[in-house]
């Protein structure tokens, strides 16, 4: 596997679901939803055979500042199972060429700042085989 190829992908799958990567922002402030995908974790070498596996590479969906009530249900609509903002579907059904399988094994509610900028989201743990 190609680790960019495979993290490029992951951001096209995310964007199914209306989140987006983040454009340059210059002085103005992140607009979410945005989805940032970040390096594994781990790399774990001939698992199970010849074929490498990320076991955990995080990715980061914000959905609007922590202070805002708005935001909870938005995040709980991409931590669905299914649906048209759900994370897990986007990624477990979009058709990689980069590796061979793709699972998100975890999700849990987040808060985080970028750009000195407090978001509420969700973060996902996806496991990657080659």
């Amino acid at each position: 596997m190609i680790m960019i190829d495979v993290l490029t992908e992951l951001m096209t799958a995310a964007a199914a679901t209306g989140a987006t990567a983040p454009q340059q922002w210059g002085d103005r402030p992140p607009h979410p939803p945005m989805v940032l995908v970040e390096l594994p974790e781990q790399v774990v070498y001939d698992s199970g055979g010849h074929f490498t596996r990320y076991p955990d590479v995080p990715l980061a969906v914000l959905v609007g500042p922590t202070a805002s009530g708005d935001s909870f249900r938005k995040a709980a609509a991409y931590l669905d199972d299914t649906g048209p903002r759900s994370i897990k579907q986007a990624m477990e059904t979009y058709a990689y060429a980069a590796c061979a399988t793709v699972r998100v094994a975890t999700a849990s509610v987040e808060a985080f700042t970028l750009q000195g900028h407090d978001f509420l989201g969700a973060l996902f743990h996806i496991d990657v085989t080659g």
